[in-house]
């Protein structure tokens, strides 16, 4: 296989996991959310203040797994 098919693939391969490791972090925090919320601890509440913040900060650095920043 020749560098450019090697390359190609490549970055297709990394825009792909890009693509699922962000819906992944979403689910995950969106899953949290609801057990935070739904937990009869109210100390756990404590935690809904950081979770968007958190989530913002793991994206970002989700967002480059291909090297290159998205607009989206």
């Amino acid at each position: 296989m020749d560098e450019n098919t090697k390359n190609k693939l490549k970055k297709e391969g990394l825009e792909y996991a890009e693509k699922i490791t962000k819906e992944s972090v979403e689910c995950i925090f969106n899953l949290i959310e609801i057990i935070i919320k739904d937990s009869q601890n109210k100390i756990d509440d404590l935690f809904l203040g950081i979770l968007n913040p958190l989530k913002a900060l793991v994206i970002e650095y989700v967002d480059n797994i291909d090297g290159e920043k998205s607009n989206v």
